[in-house]
């Protein structure tokens, strides 16, 4: 009887297995959003088969940033000159320390990618100065190219 069940667990572990491997064009499995929620909340099981091209560029723009090279990481996107004095003098009173992926939304042509932060908190009228603390959700957009995967928008608040 333990036999029978125990190879009935391995079978449907490998079907499961089978069908993320196959269908791994569909990078979310479940996605539940909370709809009334004003800031982002959802919960994601992102496919582990999934075509992670996008996500190595925005990879690139968060490690550049995680460097403290702020006009160097968004020099990566296509925002204007403006908005990128702005994000990088943000991102010197929040350094970006950590994040991890929680969402993403696929399109034929490009793919949003929702991180959770960690920051440091800097400046001498803080009193947490140096504390590491969760940050706002940061979206951004990575657009198919002939070339690859182009990181396009940061957006993010502090």
């Amino acid at each position: 009887m333990f036999k029978k069940l125990l190879i009935i667990v391995l079978a449907f572990i490998l079907a499961a297995v089978a069908c993320l491997f196959f269908f791994r064009r569909n990078a979310v499995v479940y996605r539940f959003e909370e709809k009334a929620s004003v800031d982002y909340s959802g919960f994601v099981i992102l496919n582990p088969f999934r075509d992670k091209g996008p996500e190595i560029q925005a990879e690139q723009v968060l490690l550049t940033l995680n460097a403290e090279k702020c006009v160097q990481a968004l020099s990566l996107t296509k925002l204007n000159e403006e908005r990128i004095d702005y994000l990088c003098l943000r991102e010197g009173f929040y350094p970006l320390q950590s994040w991890s992926l929680m969402d993403r939304l696929d399109s034929e042509t490009q793919t949003d990618l929702i991180y959770h932060p960690y920051r440091k908190i800097r400046g001498d009228t803080v009193p947490e100065n140096g504390e590491i603390v969760p940050g706002a959700p940061i979206r951004m957009t990575v657009v198919r190219t002939e070339t690859g995967w182009q990181p396009t928008t940061y957006d993010t608040y502090y």
